[in-house]
């Protein structure tokens, strides 16, 4: 009997947190897309928080296909370490504000299905638009499917003010680092270790420590 009720608890607590963070997407989703109340932040932190440990213990590995299109920056948090940097603009998570678009694009190379033992390849864009500003960096991707993995290096910049494009080209030293990223090693790249996938929603722990959600941009 004791083992039974242990079990059942078990299943509750289960399907609770499965409730908890089908609510979460939901709720960013509509944040993003409707401009919705934001979830509460520390809640949004266990339940990532959560997802990860999951993530960990099932080992599924995910595809750049998943990955592949453009996400709207939507939650952050960061580091002690990182925190104490950006100082109370950061705290310890926040919603961005709708009028602040932050996107990242992902682009495949290899447009087919790769298997899990693969590393496929692709391209990267970080947008920023903010008061006629509009600034993208871009450079290389490379996934580690079984680690969850997406490495990446910013080696071009693109920018504009009210239209008018003011610079396009490399950063200082980007050639040399675009001919060079796909033989480095991770440890030497920058990355995201992407722990929750869905079609509309992705999240992800920096190489610094900080986490973050992406929502499917619906435009």
């Amino acid at each position: 009997m004791g083992d039974f009720t242990q079990q059942a608890g078990m299943e509750a607590a289960a399907q609770a947190e499965q409730q908890a963070a089908d609510a979460l997407v939901e709720q960013a989703i509509a944040y993003i897309r409707e401009n919705g109340k934001a979830p509460d932040r520390q809640e949004t932190v266990n339940i990532l928080l959560t997802q990860e440990k999951a993530a960990r213990a099932n080992r599924q590995p995910i595809t750049l296909a998943q990955l592949t299109g453009n996400w709207r920056l939507t939650f952050i948090t960061g580091t002690k370490k990182s925190r104490q940097r950006a100082g109370v603009a950061l705290g310890a998570g926040r919603f961005l504000p709708n009028w602040i678009k932050i996107a990242i694009v992902y682009g495949a190379v290899e447009a087919e299905p790769v298997e899990a033992a693969e590393e496929p390849t692709g391209t990267v864009e970080n947008r920023v638009g903010f008061a006629g500003v509009d600034l993208t960096v871009s450079g290389p991707i490379q996934l580690y499917p079984q680690r969850r993995v997406l490495a990446f290096d910013f080696i071009k910049v693109r920018f504009s003010l009210a239209g008018v494009k003011l610079f396009d080209g490399y950063v200082k030293g980007g050639e040399a680092r675009e001919k060079a990223f796909a033989n480095k090693s991770l440890r030497d790249q920058a990355f995201f270790t992407y722990f929750w996938v869905t079609e509309d929603f992705i999240a992800a722990r920096g190489r610094g420590g900080g986490l973050a959600i992406w929502v499917r941009d619906g435009n």
